[in-house]
Parts: structure tokens; sequence; C-alpha cells
């Protein structure tokens, strides 16, 4: 049990391929993604205080999945900040033409080059850092772990905003892949993948 506030942003978890040309919004986790999510939730048991959510539907279940999985007695809060458009978001029109011209992984790739500008996209640094603020505002005083269902075009900008690099291929988010913050003496605790970073978000 944590002894401080956690903000644990976590990639929905699994679904099927996106069908190609469209938005994919109606897609839905698969069972063995709904079933990994209730195993997180179930870790997270005891410790689970609140659950907000992108409001696409995979994410939703994902975060429904969670809570469940905890047995806690939560009604996740969707945020379009994780979604729909997201945070990062700034030109709607511009990122699904990107998208459609670049498919998914050619999308994935300019996030997380590292660059701070990406075409139809809030400056990626100063947004992260304004999401990662908001969240741990949000939070603060409420002892446990607090999670935010989000997806990985999201999440991979915000690796790369509050990291200040590029991530390589084999560090894109995996389904119900996450990284947390907490605050520490001050400052800004991010760990991914068992390695933590120490950053400053004023």
């Amino acid at each position: 049990m944590s002894d401080v506030p956690v903000a644990l942003f976590v990639r929905h978890a699994e679904r099927p391929e996106l069908p190609p040309d469209e938005r994919g919004h109606g897609v839905e986790l698969t069972r063995a993604g709904i079933a990994a999510a209730e195993a997180l939730g179930r870790s997270l048991a005891g410790e689970l205080c609140s659950v907000r959510t992108s409001p696409i539907c995979r994410c939703v279940q994902t975060a429904e999945a969670i809570a469940g999985g905890a047995f806690a007695d939560l009604a996740p809060v969707e945020d379009p900040a994780l979604g729909n458009p997201g945070a990062f978001v700034a030109d709607v029109a511009l990122c699904w033409s990107e998208w459609r011209r670049l498919g998914h992984d050619g999308v994935m790739s300019r996030l997380v080059s590292g660059s701070d500008e990406v075409p139809g996209l809030h400056p990626i640094r100063t947004t992260a850092r304004a999401l990662a603020a908001s969240a741990l505002a949000g939070i603060d005083g409420h002892v446990g772990t607090h999670v935010f269902v989000t997806h990985d075009v999201v999440l991979s900008p915000l690796l790369v905003g509050l990291l200040d690099r590029g991530l390589a291929r084999d560090e894109w988010p995996d389904f119900l892949e996450s990284l947390t913050l907490h605050r520490e003496a001050g400052r800004v605790v991010v760990r991914y993948r068992g390695v933590s970073s120490i950053i400053d978000l004023e």
C-alpha cells in the first residue's frame, strides 16, 4: 500500500486490430483484455482510490474491469483529456488526416520521436507537464492509487514529454502498460518499466 497519492496512467487492455480508415471508437476489449484488467484491479485491491478514463468504450471497459477486480465501489469518471480527443490534440481534423495518411504505427513513430512539434498537436513537453501536474493536483491529499485509463497515443507523448526524450520501438506502451507519478521531497517521480526518473514540473 502506498503512503502517498500515486497517479497510475495505464493504456487500455487488449483490443482487436483497429479497422483501417476508421477511428475505431467502437472497438471493444477482447475477453482476454477484460480478464487482464480485472487481474490488474485485484492487484490494487485495498489501495485503489479513484478511476478516470477516456470516454472511448475500450477505455471505459478497462476502467470498469479494474474497479470491479479491486472490489472497489467506484464509478469511473470520463475525462476527454485522456482521449476523444485527448490533452495533446490541438486540431482534430488534421490529426485524423495524418492518421489516415500514416496509419497507427506512422503516427506513433511521430509521437515518440522526441520532437516537441507534431502536426495537429499541442507542444509535447508543455502539454505532458500540464497533464501530469493536473493529475497530481487532483489527487493531492488522497493517499493511495488513482488510475487514469488512456490510449497509447496519449501515454506515449506523456512519457516523451516527461522524460524529455524519444522512445525506441520496444519502449512503446503495450496493453495495460503504465507509468506512475508521485511527489517525493518536493519533486515528481516518474516510473516506467521499473525505472524511476526525477522531474520538475515547475
